[in-house]
């Protein structure tokens, strides 16, 4: 039997995990940024992917197999930090938690959209610079859209 029949939908995993590896290609070549560790901007991809493709129910069930109970703990702490007006970078150190305060933004503005551009601005390198923006200065931009 292949392996990729094993997957709970082998269609998914592979979007999910492209997704993935190309964040590392944009980072390989310079164009976005590894300041709070190589895979941070990655898992934060995948999980936007992933939540494109299935509920964060499904996820949290095993829907995608490498999206494991750790990273999605900390796709809630980064929702947490958005929920509660953070200022500090610390909590974007873990994989999971950008994702979860780009989709909470989502969630908060009502424009899915709003989860890539803040996604996109903390994670592009900006000219001079080794880091995109601020996640709470592009949070709050974003947010303060009509």
């Amino acid at each position: 039997r292949p392996a990729w029949k094993r997957y709970a939908d082998p269609d998914h995993h592979f979007r999910v995990l492209f997704s993935h590896e190309y964040a590392h290609r944009l980072q390989s070549q310079g164009l976005w940024t590894n300041a709070y560790g190589i895979e941070i901007p990655a898992v934060a991809v995948e999980l936007l992917r992933a939540l494109e493709l299935a509920p964060l129910s499904k996820l949290a069930a095993g829907h995608i197999d490498f999206i494991g109970q750790g990273v999605l703990d900390s796709f809630e702490d980064g929702r947490r930090w958005l929920r509660d007006g953070g200022t500090s970078v610390e909590a974007f150190y873990r994989k999971g938690a950008l994702a979860g305060a780009a989709y909470e933004l989502s969630l908060k503005t009502g424009r899915p959209d709003d989860a890539w551009e803040f996604l996109r601005r903390v994670c592009a390198i900006r000219p001079g610079s080794k880091a995109g923006e601020n996640p709470a200065e592009a949070a709050a931009a974003i947010a303060s859209r009509p």
